[in-house]
């Protein structure tokens, strides 16, 4: 099953003809694009173009969806030839973005055979991560490899790697995550990066309810529950694509908020050790809550856009005085809705958004925050 937007997979099976149109044609018209470690490929009207022209069995990709219901799902089935479970696997150093071939629910520890496992040092999946400490083993929410999935698995050198095809059944205790509140939802995103968290100075989580959410640009990049020493936190990256627009872009250094389950209350992190963000990037870090929260503003208002008049790019600021759900939309002239820029949660305090315009005519349309506080309206000039 397959959902709007990007989706990190692998092939168990191919058939003889590997070629894209041949391995996508019972979705599409629902795929948009496919990207692999270095290749891309996307579909325009009946043709693929760029540089992926067939999937291999041993590599992973991102397959990105379009569909008419961004919550919506398809299923895709490939019907052919299983893939050899002894397949090999040549890793250089550095992130390889690989399939799994093997038993479902695998963990990290019992697929990859001794021998190379002090060489892995990062597996990251869509929306999760491990990493491999060379003492304490395993750390993150990643806990276990799955058919069908795609992985970047981190190698510390050049290795061939060959799935361990013991079958598994030794207990396993590491919590798996728990599902995220929709409260603080993000979309997946192509681009991704992962935050741990090796220590939280000046108090200790005590409820598995208890989440850490990355933010850029003031929206939501990613949450995940609290999980102990070394939980991972994600933080989305804009991949071009307009489910992204907001996210995290190269050099940008995420902020980080605690939700306190028992209070319900977010409360502010800082750190002096947070790396910029960067694409598959692992970082180590240790957070702080801040002395106190300055700058929240006391009402929710438009405070403008720039350029405006524009073309076809505008961003505008504006600011929550309380944590709400909002709809930021644009309409034109004749009050008519012809784009949702954002429909969820967001926290109080200073925001902006992207609009870009290119599929619009030149006139007048109007931006539209809607909240717990009201209606406001902005106009926007646009001039082609």
């Amino acid at each position: 099953i397959l959902h709007d937007g990007p989706n990190l997979i692998s092939f168990p099976a191919l058939p003889t003809d590997v070629g894209l149109e041949n391995v996508f044609s019972s979705i599409e018209n629902e795929v948009y694009g496919v990207v692999a470690e270095g290749q891309s490929a996307a579909r325009i009207g009946d043709l693929w173009v760029g540089s992926l022209t067939e999937i291999i069995p041993t590599k992973g990709y991102w397959v990105i969806l379009e569909l008419d219901d961004v919550f919506g799902e398809v299923n895709y089935e490939v019907l052919g030839f299983p893939i050899n479970f002894n397949i090999q696997y040549e890793l250089w150093e550095g992130p390889n973005l690989i399939s799994y071939i093997g038993n479902d629910n695998v963990p990290l520890e019992v697929a990859i055979p001794d021998d190379i496992e002090p060489f892995i040092t990062d597996i990251i999946s869509e929306g999760n991560a491990a990493y491999h400490h060379p003492l304490a083993g395993w750390f993150g929410s990643l806990t276990t490899f799955n058919m069908g999935k795609g992985y970047w698995v981190k190698s510390s050198q050049e290795l061939t790697l060959q799935w361990e095809l013991e079958v598994f059944t030794t207990s396993f205790d590491r919590v798996s995550p728990r599902e995220e509140s929709s409260r603080f939802n993000f979309e997946q995103s192509s681009q991704q990066a992962f935050y741990y968290i090796s220590e939280i100075n000046g108090f200790t989580p005590t409820s598995i309810d208890d989440k850490i959410i990355s933010y850029c640009n003031g929206n939501i990049t990613g949450s995940r529950n609290w999980n102990g020493i070394y939980t991972d936190i994600p933080a989305m990256g804009n991949d071009g694509n307009n489910y992204s627009e907001g996210y995290c872009e190269i050099r940008d250094i995420p902020d980080f908020k605690f939700y306190d389950s028992k209070n319900d209350k977010l409360i502010s992190l800082e750190s002096s050790n947070v790396s910029p963000w960067a694409s598959n990037g692992i970082t180590f870090m240790t957070l702080s809550i801040e002395s106190m929260d300055v700058n929240i503003p006391s009402t929710t208002a438009i405070h403008g856009s720039y350029p405006n008049p524009f073309n076809p790019i505008s961003t505008i600021e504006f600011s929550l005085g309380g944590d709400s759900y909002i709809e930021l939309s644009i309409h034109n002239v004749n009050g008519e809705k012809v784009e949702t820029l954002f429909n969820g949660y967001k926290n109080a305090g200073k925001h902006q958004i992207i609009w870009n315009a290119k599929n619009y005519p030149s006139g007048m349309y109007f931006f539209t925050l809607n909240s717990s506080s009201g209606i406001l309206t902005h106009k926007l000039l646009l001039l082609k």
